[in-house]
């Protein structure tokens, strides 16, 4: 009988066990945020791969909430950071660009507050300004979601035909969010719920035998 009660509890503790695990999965991306802005390019900007004059573009990436940081550069005027990402993309019109992933460097509000994508070649480098986007120190940082408005100096950088530099005004806003987290369906409940079920049903089986 004691044996029995044993296997029973080890059954209990390893359904338990097995529930922790779907669940801990379920909830593995929180702490992930999505940052997005968009905009359309002006008329006087070439046709390169990533602009063209009138069109729409955007881009999205995403980042830890407490991101691990490199480059850490303190300055009398303020400082700034790169941090580890995922999931880059960038579209042209709504077409996705292929494009080396950028650095994404962070700035304190000395530097101007938000962050700096800067590509390979100097084609293209957006700079968005606005409020410094993360509290804490630049070795420890946690990002901060939010709608963060452009600054007067927010610009993006690529170069013209003629191989000059092109400025071209940056507008609307930086959006930070709480990346979604996928939602299971009810009949992944229903699965879930009876294969707990058939376990706990089968181990008191064998307890019973």
């Amino acid at each position: 009988m004691e044996n029995r009660q044993v296997t029973f509890a080890n059954s209990v503790r390893l359904l338990g066990l097995v529930a922790a695990l779907l669940l801990w999965a379920m909830s593995a991306s929180a702490g992930t945020l999505t940052v997005t802005e968009n905009g359309v390019w002006g008329a006087g900007v070439p046709t390169t791969a990533w602009s063209s004059p009138d069109e729409s573009w955007s881009y999205s990436f995403q980042i830890s909430s407490t991101p691990t940081v490199s480059n850490v550069t303190e300055t009398p005027y303020g400082a700034f950071f790169d941090v580890a990402y995922s999931d880059f993309t960038y579209t042209l019109n709504g077409a996705v660009v292929s494009a080396a992933l950028p650095e994404i460097t962070w700035y304190s509000a000395g530097y101007g507050g938000l962050f700096n994508l800067n590509w390979p070649d100097f084609v293209p480098s957006f700079e968005p300004e606005g409020d410094q986007a993360y509290t804490g120190s630049e070795n420890d940082p946690t990002i901060v979601p939010g709608t963060y408005d452009l600054g007067f100096y927010s610009g993006v950088f690529l170069n013209g035909s003629d191989d000059e530099p092109v400025l071209e005004t940056l507008t609307g806003d930086v959006v930070i969010e709480a990346t979604p987290t996928p939602t299971p369906e009810p009949s992944s409940f229903f699965l879930l719920g009876t294969g707990l079920l058939g376990l706990a049903a089968l181990a008191g089986r064998k307890i019973l035998l």
